[in-house]
């Protein structure tokens, strides 16, 4: 959703995504990074303090992404 309030629908990369409750990152872009875990289905996505991505997968695991860069 715009600061507007309209919606902006986006291209992503990978067509057999389904995303949900995405936002733009700090400098306004969507970014996609692979995840190892087939069919991971990540949720609770979260940035910490150090900017390390952490997310909960639906297959009993937990995830963590370090993004250099």
């Amino acid at each position: 959703m715009s600061r507007s309030g309209g919606i902006i629908e986006y291209v992503l990369p990978n067509p057999l995504s389904f995303p949900s409750f995405i936002t733009l990152g700090p400098d306004g872009e969507i970014t996609e990074y692979e995840i190892p875990t087939a069919s991971a289905e990540p949720h609770g996505i979260a940035i910490s303090s150090s900017g390390e991505i952490w997310f909960a997968e639906e297959c009993d695991k937990i995830g963590r992404l370090r993004v250099s860069g």
